[in-house]
């Protein structure tokens, strides 16, 4: 069954307060930036060549890129100093291109992780 995921992350329940804006990429996509600003508890990932990795904490950045007729939506996460933390790559079965606070793809399940230019 696929997962539907929207670009403004409604149902990230770990995120307590953050600001979002989206802008229009002509007519080709969407580009968002939310700026996490209290959370829950900070989010870690482990990766076997890598260790453990932390991907959300307040202060952090996500810069999403989506674009029409393509099976892939492009996420960064950036630390507090701007830093990048990774690059995520979701392979998506279709993706949904509308306002800013609508936009969402059909997630396959299927990702590609980029941390300090090591793929996972």
């Amino acid at each position: 069954m696929l997962e539907k995921k929207y670009i403004k992350k409604p149902n990230w329940k770990r995120v307590i307060k953050s600001k979002y804006v989206s802008c229009n990429i002509e007519d080709i996509g969407i580009a968002s930036l939310t700026h996490i600003q209290k959370i829950t508890s900070p989010l870690f990932k482990t990766y076997e060549n890598i260790g453990k990795v932390k991907i959300i904490d307040e202060g952090y950045y996500l810069l999403q890129i989506a674009l029409k007729n393509t099976n892939y939506w492009i996420s960064a996460m950036y630390d507090k100093d701007m830093k990048l933390i990774q690059y995520y790559i979701d392979i998506t079965y279709k993706n949904i291109i509308s306002d800013g606070n609508n936009s969402y793809f059909y997630d396959l399940i299927l990702d590609v992780v980029l941390i300090n230019n090591t793929p996972i």
